[in-house]
């Protein structure tokens, strides 16, 4: 049993008191002994491309936008997700907010082995070994506004179990065989601070998102980067790539037998081994909204402009992604042989002879749900090329989108179907030999 409790100091940025107590007031951006910045961080009315100052659609002073501006969604998760800064000078909106990401693991583990001697020919072996882990990390914003890193923060699950059975049987003092069986289990996941409430994006206002799946335990909020060149605020909701629960097992059989032959040592032997794996893990499952300070920035300006906050208040998304999540389940064999032998020539010369072979099949997924991009020329920035999109020919009657259907035509990618279900071809040349 091991356990481990941690306490980490950190330290990040949150929007000041004034931003607090005056939703769209910017104006202690233009300090730069608050900023940190070598120039004033200016911004302006979203979408006039730097022609109007922020505020002056209203007549209130620059980087105070307008109440009107101010969308109802955004200024109750605003008001709901920032704590207060309780770091640094009043009015500082750069590492203005510590806090303590607590971590806590705790493993337990153990091994099991027996052993058997039938007879002075039989000789046995069993073993089990067993590993559960369990480990918790907090995020800077509290279990429902996150706001943690990628693969650190959440709920984290690895358990893993294996055992091994080996039978060494002697049929002459010249033969011997040893046959062995194994086989490997394991559940790896991770989950983030909100994933079992699947009632945020109604409360808050937000739509067009994955419904709940309690089995899948998607719930939670949508990522909201607020960032801007000098005005970053910590980021809203879960990391990337969550929920992500992974299983995996497989098993072995492995046979290998040697037998003296004069002035030949001969070993040969097989293994067979099969693997299968299913991971659900995208990488935007509840979308991401990106509102990086474009909207309000004058991009003619090569100086600090445009703040993330402002678009976010805005409504001004610079971008959006959305995963659409589906669950992979796919498996293929591992086949070796070999054969060997060490052969004394003399008292003096010992020649090592052996060839080995290897053959692995390509990964099949058990739905058919998995696709290969093939360039048939190059493709550059500025067009041109063709490519190939192949889909399992089990996959003909799953209608595509015509959207989809229209870009891959406009970038000269032909849609195939093929009969080959893993889209792949195996390699089947792979032998070694070896001599010594």
């Amino acid at each position: 049993g091991n356990r481990i409790i941690q306490d980490t100091p950190q330290l990040t940025q949150v929007p000041t008191a004034l931003m607090h107590s005056s939703p769209g007031n910017f104006s202690e951006l233009l300090n730069t002994a608050l900023t940190g910045q070598s120039t004033p961080i200016l911004a302006y009315e979203p979408n006039s491309g730097g022609a109007h100052p922020l505020g002056s659609a209203c007549g209130n002073p620059q980087n105070v936008m307008c109440a009107s501006e101010i969308s109802p969604v955004a200024l109750k998760l605003f008001q709901a997700a920032y704590p207060l800064p309780n770091n640094g000078t009043v009015g500082q909106t750069y590492n203005n907010f510590t806090w303590t990401q607590a971590t806590t693991d705790s493993t337990n583990q153990f091994d099991v082995r027996a052993d058997f001697n039938l007879s002075q020919s039989d000789q046995m072996f069993w073993r089990g070994s067993y590993s559960k882990e369990g480990r918790t990390v907090t995020a800077p914003l509290g279990p429902i506004f996150d706001g943690g890193g990628t693969f650190d923060d959440g709920t984290f699950t690895n358990n893993g179990k294996n055992m091994v059975f080996s039978w060494n049987h002697v049929f002459t003092p010249t033969l011997i065989n040893q046959a062995r069986f194994g086989y490997d289990n394991g559940y790896f996941d991770w989950f983030g601070q909100a994933a079992n409430n699947g009632t945020l994006d109604a409360q808050y206002g937000l739509g067009g998102l994955p419904p709940y799946n309690p089995a899948l335990q998607n719930g939670g909020l949508p990522i909201l980067q607020l960032g801007s060149t000098g005005a970053g605020w910590q980021t809203i909701g879960p990391p990337y790539f969550e929920p992500s629960p992974e299983h995996q097992n497989g098993y072995q059989i492995v046979d290998d037998v040697s037998k003296v032959l004069g002035n030949h040592s001969l070993k040969f032997g097989v293994s067979f081994q099969n693997i299968r794996y299913s991971a659900y893990q995208p990488g935007t499952g509840n979308g991401v909204y990106y509102f990086n300070g474009n909207l309000t920035s004058n991009p003619a300006s090569s100086n600090h402009t445009g703040v993330g906050l402002a678009d976010f208040f805005a409504d001004q998304m610079a971008g959006g992604n959305l995963s659409q999540p589906a669950q992979s389940e796919s498996g293929q064999w591992a086949d070796a042989y070999y054969l060997q032998d060490d052969w004394k020539v003399s008292t003096r010369l010992t020649l090592n002879l052996g060839i080995r072979y290897d053959y692995t099949t390509a990964p099949i997924e058990v739905n058919d749900r998995q696709a290969e991009f093939n360039v048939v020329s190059g493709f550059n920035v500025a067009g041109g090329g063709v490519g190939q999109y192949i889909l399992p020919n089990s996959q003909r009657s799953v209608p595509l989108a015509p959207l989809y259907t229209t870009a891959l035509a406009a970038s000269n990618i032909s849609i195939l179907y093929s009969s080959n279900r893993s889209l792949m071809n195996p390699q089947k040349l792979k032998f070694a030999p070896r001599i010594g």
